[in-house]
């Protein structure tokens, strides 16, 4: 047998190590007991399960391509010297996830043809990774991604390891990753209810697993402690699959939670109810939403504008039995010599998955609207799926006090004829900008992440009191859509975000053609202050008279035109680097629009968008 013979059950008691103890602050930790099956391998792919996979690698040409990039990447790790312990900052990331992309890489070149050549390349970098003073706990996601690649190479290649190799890994799995957590202040990561908790609860679940049988009390107990944490971040999907830290995070953060949960899949039958979290499953629809005609994303949040495969959507294909999920990714890895993935060290398991797929029924979307409330509402649109000249629309509510965020509450993309008019300039490299002393994960309405220019409210598509944050701690409501083919949009109350005013809301519409109108409207009490209307573009603007802009990229032209309350200025500004430490926006810039409100009188700004 190749499974966890299972007759777990999740029982109230004290824990079994003092580990878990060490954090539990005096609640009793949830024991994960069954009886281990002492046969490798038990996480992912079981032994035998490599035929379906050569089945799919020659049947598909997207798991065919998939297969090749993986066995590249094995093949030159054979001639590349193990890794070293090499510090970023405050992150041995890079290093951890080098180590996991030539470790699962080498071990699965190893199940598909039996060449002992990928084991013995594989235990080295293992055997190098083990040798490091610590896996950086302080930054435990590290930690995380390190065991995920001992805990891997260790199932995988079980029998081909040497004695003294699995015992090496199994110590440094327990003196590197189990005993860090017992200092609360570097295990914090199972309160979060981000990304944290996924990576680094997967990588901890997939070392208890690996070496179980050796240790049955300390990893119970780690297991059962993973297993009440989890669902912190699970309750983040809830209500209908909008991911809170957004498009690029989703990537990782939930490639991670389907490990965790395939993991526990394949060594033990269960998933322990994870994936039955609301919105969880449906988060595979809100990733194929945020994808755009022109092959880019719809990057609010911390997040880049291009748009990579993101395979871990065949698992919610496979999950779901949604057919047409699969379908832009297989499009994208089909019609691009070399195709980029997210989070590409994890490729092998996400080939494990589409061979387990019915690729061969998969279909284009039939749907063309997205809606998700939860922490950060979102509402997005795309006339269609395939072609590039498509039309897509999308635009957010959200805190900015939520993990990973921007000051962008009302902010939007607009795309038409393979164009994004209107764009977000997306996130910085974070140790570009901690290299020079900056905590940008200080949120706090005077933290030091919103002295970074692309992360405040003037460097958003959105509106704003001149020279002002927006209030971080407050919050944007969606609070209408409309998907009807002659109106389609939505409401976003941008009140709580202007304690200066009394009432502040955007309307967002397109009309039957997919012409954009915006109404932004703003109830300003007793106060006067000076407005800005900003949006950032990437076509080349140009002033055509006192209430209109004229856009042009790539051969199309776009005219925006302005209407408001009062006497009002239009300008096109510069995204230059406001600061030393600022990344460039190259072949960016925004055009805005100032004006005054007047004490006790409504006011308004109105914008139309029309493609020439």
């Amino acid at each position: 047998m190749n499974t966890l013979i299972m007759t777990l059950f999740l029982l109230l008691l004290p824990s079994a190590g003092a580990i878990a103890s060490d954090y539990s602050d005096g609640e009793s930790i949830p024991k994960f007991d069954g009886i281990v099956c002492m046969e490798h391998p038990r996480l992912f792919l079981k032994a035998g399960e490599e035929r379906s996979v050569a089945e799919a690698v020659e049947s598909s040409p997207a798991v065919g391509k998939m297969h090749d990039i993986v066995m590249r990447r094995a093949d030159a790790a054979m001639s590349e010297p193990p890794v070293t312990r090499v510090m970023e900052g405050k992150r041995l990331l890079e290093t951890c996830r080098v180590a996991l992309k030539r470790i699962f890489a080498l071990s699965y070149a190893w199940r598909m043809t039996g060449n002992d050549a990928y084991a013995r390349r594989a235990e080295e970098e293992m055997i190098a990774a083990c040798a490091f003073s610590d896996w950086n706990p302080r930054h435990f996601l590290d930690v995380g991604e390190m065991t995920m690649a001992l805990a891997i190479g260790y199932d995988w290649l079980y029998d081909e390891l040497s004695p003294d190799t699995r015992a090496e890994v199994r110590s440094a799995i327990i003196g590197k990753a189990f005993d860090a957590l017992g200092n609360k202040g570097q295990a914090w990561f199972y309160d979060a209810e981000s990304n944290w908790n996924s990576v680094c609860n997967a990588g901890i679940v997939a070392g208890a697993l690996a070496i179980y049988e050796d240790h049955p009390d300390m990893c119970s107990s780690i297991i059962g402690r993973s297993l009440q944490s989890n669902p912190k971040v699970l309750a983040s999907y809830a209500p209908d699959g909008g991911y809170p830290e957004g498009y690029m995070y989703w990537g990782y953060g939930s490639a991670f939670e389907i490990m965790l949960i395939a993991a526990f899949e394949s060594a033990c039958g269960t998933d322990f109810g994870l994936s039955e979290y609301p919105g969880f499953l449906e988060s595979g629809r809100f990733m194929q939403a945020m994808r755009t005609p022109s092959g880019g994303c719809y990057n609010f949040s911390d997040a880049s504008y291009e748009a990579h495969s993101d395979p871990m959507l065949f698992w919610v294909a496979r999950r779901t039995g949604d057919k047409s999920l699969p379908y832009t990714e297989i499009e994208y890895i089909e019609n691009n010599p070399k195709p980029s993935f997210s989070e590409d060290r994890l490729l092998p398991f996400a080939i494990v998955c589409a061979s387990m797929t019915e690729l061969d029924e998969v279909v284009p979307p039939a749907w063309n609207f997205w809606f998700s409330r939860g922490v950060t509402p979102v509402f997005a649109y795309r006339s269609g799926w395939e072609s590039r000249d498509d039309t897509y629309f999308g635009i957010k509510g959200g805190t900015p006090s939520s993990g990973h965020s921007h000051i962008d509450g009302g902010s939007f993309i607009y795309e038409r004829k393979g164009v994004r008019w209107a764009l977000d300039l997306g996130m910085q490299n974070y140790y570009s900008l901690e290299k020079y002393g900056l905590d940008i994960w200080d949120a706090s309405q005077d933290g030091d992440r919103w002295k970074v220019f692309r992360y405040v409210n003037m460097a958003h598509n959105t509106v704003s009191i001149k020279d002002s944050l927006h209030k971080v701690s407050a919050r944007a409501e969606i609070i209408d859509t409309f998907s009807m083919d002659c109106r389609k949009g939505a409401v976003v109350d941008l009140s709580e975000l202007f304690p200066q005013f009394e009432k502040v809301v955007r309307t967002a519409v397109l009309d039957r053609n997919d012409n954009l109108h915006i109404e932004d409207v703003i109830e300003p009490g007793n106060s006067s202050r000076r407005v800005v209307w900003m949006m950032n573009t990437e076509a080349s603007p140009e002033i055509v008279s006192e209430n209109e802009i004229r856009l042009e990229c790539r051969g199309r032209a776009m005219s925006v035109s302005f209407a408001a309350s009062s006497q009002f200025e239009i300008k096109i500004l510069s995204n230059a680097p406001v600061t030393g430490y600022d990344a460039p926006n190259k072949d960016t810039s925004r055009i805005c629009l100032e004006m005054t409100t007047v004490p006790g009188t409504q006011a308004f700004i109105s914008t139309d968008f029309r493609l020439e």
